[in-house]
């Protein structure tokens, strides 16, 4: 093995290592990668692996969840996937774990897997509103419109001031033809949204459809 310089260097050399199961130094690898780049998510993971084989289940678990974080900070939602799946392997209890993992499969375009995962977020935490937030996304992107505003309706009895909310609810109506429940779910969502608020949304080709079928109009760009 050619002698480790950078960062990068110690990662490479620490998966070499754990692949060999030569684990104390693979773990003084991940050390010294993490000395030089303390927020490497790789390094964490790599570092997650290492004291898993140990057996270190507390260690492995406090890795996988901080590379999972700074994975989905930097949208590389595969690897938070990853991530999140290691360290549900280790504890099957955490809702919070199962409705990040669903949000990355809901990035990645996994739409049953995300509501596999954060339908166990909801069984683990009945009132975990963003688990029902985000499991009404899930549903509306398959077309289960109806599911979908069930899940944005739980979701509003637990935050009734949220935006997302609304958007939800109003592109779901929408999407089912109901075009009256979409418009008072938009004019909800208009009493608590800010003009930049509404301006950010206007991205998302399907709520830009939603605004054009109950005639809003777009505003002016200054």
């Amino acid at each position: 093995q050619p002698d480790a310089q950078t960062w990068k260097d110690f990662i490479a050399l620490g998966n070499a290592q754990l692949n060999s199961n030569d684990l104390a130094s693979a773990l003084n690898s991940y050390n010294q990668a993490l000395t030089l780049k303390p927020n490497s998510p790789d390094a964490l993971l790599g570092r997650g692996y290492a004291h898993t084989k140990t057996g270190d289940r507390l260690k492995a678990s406090q890795d996988y969840k901080k590379a999972a974080e700074l994975f989905m900070q930097g949208h590389s939602y595969r690897k938070a996937t990853i991530s999140y799946t290691n360290l549900i392997a280790l504890s099957d209890s955490d809702p919070e774990a199962y409705l990040n993992r669903g949000i990355c499969h809901l990035n990645l375009g996994e739409y049953q897997k995300s509501i596999q995962d954060l339908m166990k977020t909801i069984e683990l935490d009945p009132d975990f509103f963003l688990g029902y937030l985000n499991l009404g996304e899930a549903y509306y992107k398959v077309g289960k419109y109806k599911l979908a505003i069930e899940a944005f309706k739980r979701a509003r009895k637990l935050n009734p001031k949220s935006q997302l909310v609304f958007v939800g609810l109003a592109k779901a109506y929408f999407a089912q033809g109901d075009e009256s429940k979409a418009k008072k779910s938009y004019k909800k969502f208009e009493e608590l949204a800010t003009y930049i608020d509404r301006e950010k949304l206007k991205h998302d080709p399907q709520w830009r459809e939603v605004l054009e079928g109950i005639g809003v109009k777009s505003q002016p760009k200054f």
